[in-house]
C-alpha cells in the first residue's frame, strides 16, 4: 500500500513541475519588437568620390531588459556580405527595454538589406530595407573637378584603437581635425548643418570606425561619418 501512495506522490509532483519548467523556456513568447524608419529608400546617383549617404535607424523594444545587456543584429547586404553588431539596451522608467542602431547606405548600393535581431538567444524579428538608385544623369558641357578622398592607411589602426576604447574621443577627433587641416587626410567639401550644441559623438559613427578598421565597410562609408562630424561642428576644419 505504501508503494502505491509513493507512486501517486511522484505523479503529482511531476504534474506540478513539468508545466512550470516548460513555461520558463517558452520559445513562443514575444520577447521584443524591431522596426525600421525607412523600409524603402531611393538613393541619388553619386560617384565613389562624391558619396551621398543615408542613415537608417533600426529600433525596437525588449522584454525583461534587466536580464541581459545587448541585442544582437546580423546585417546582410545585397552583395551577400553579413556582419554582426551588438546594441546596448536602455531601460526606461516603466521598466521597458529600448534599443536603437544606425546603418549607413551609400554609393548606389542598390538591393535588399536585412537586419535579423536576437535578444537572449531568441529571434525577435527581421526587417528589410529595399534600396534603389536613381539612374545616372546625362553629362553637361560644364566640367567640374570632383573632390578627392584620401586616407593614409595608418589612420585605420587609430580608428580601431578609438572604437576599442584605447584612445578617447577628444584625442582621436583632434587628430583627425589636424590631419584634415594639414591636407594629410582629404575629404569632400561638406556643408555645415545647424548644430544641436552637443559634442558627444553618435554611437553609429564609432561603429562605422570599428567596422572600417576591420575591413567590413569601405573608405567612403567611413568618410561619411567624418563628414557628419564636420557638418555639425564636432570636428572644426575651417
Amino acid at each position: 500500500m505504501s508503494v502505491l501512495y509513493f507512486s501517486i506522490f511522484i505523479i503529482l509532483v511531476t504534474i506540478m513541475i513539468i508545466p512550470n519548467t516548460l513555461a520558463s523556456h517558452d520559445s513562443d513568447k514575444q520577447w521584443g519588437t524591431v522596426s525600421v524608419d525607412k523600409p524603402v529608400l531611393e538613393l541619388p546617383y553619386t560617384t565613389t568620390s562624391n558619396a551621398q549617404y543615408e542613415k537608417i535607424k533600426i529600433f525596437g523594444t525588449v522584454e525583461e531588459p534587466r536580464s541581459a545587456t545587448y541585442v544582437y543584429m546580423t546585417i546582410s547586404e545585397p552583395d551577400g556580405k553579413t556582419y554582426q553588431v551588438k546594441v546596448r539596451v536602455v531601460t526606461d522608467t516603466n521598466k521597458q527595454g529600448h534599443y536603437e542602431n544606425y546603418i549607413l547606405i551609400c554609393c548606389n548600393n542598390a538591393g535588399t538589406y536585412s537586419v535579423y535581431v536576437e535578444w537572449k538567444g531568441y529571434h525577435i524579428g527581421t526587417v528589410t530595407i529595399d534600396v534603389s538608385a536613381k539612374p545616372k544623369s546625362q553629362p553637361t558641357d560644364t566640367l567640374t573637378a570632383e573632390p578627392v578622398t584620401t586616407i593614409p592607411n595608418w589612420i585605420k589602426i587609430h580608428a580601431g584603437w578609438w572604437a576599442g576604447g584605447q584612445i578617447n574621443d577628444s584625442t582621436y577627433l583632434l587628430g583627425i581635425q589636424y590631419l584634415i587641416k594639414e591636407g594629410i587626410m582629404v575629404i569632400p567639401s561638406t556643408e555645415r548643418l545647424e548644430s544641436s550644441g552637443s559634442q558627444e559623438v553618435p554611437g553609429w559613427v564609432k561603429n562605422s570606425a570599428r567596422w572600417w578598421a576591420t575591413d567590413q565597410i569601405d573608405d567612403i562609408t567611413y568618410i561619411s561619418g567624418i563628414q557628419y562630424l564636420v557638418s555639425i561642428g564636432i570636428i572644426e576644419v575651417s
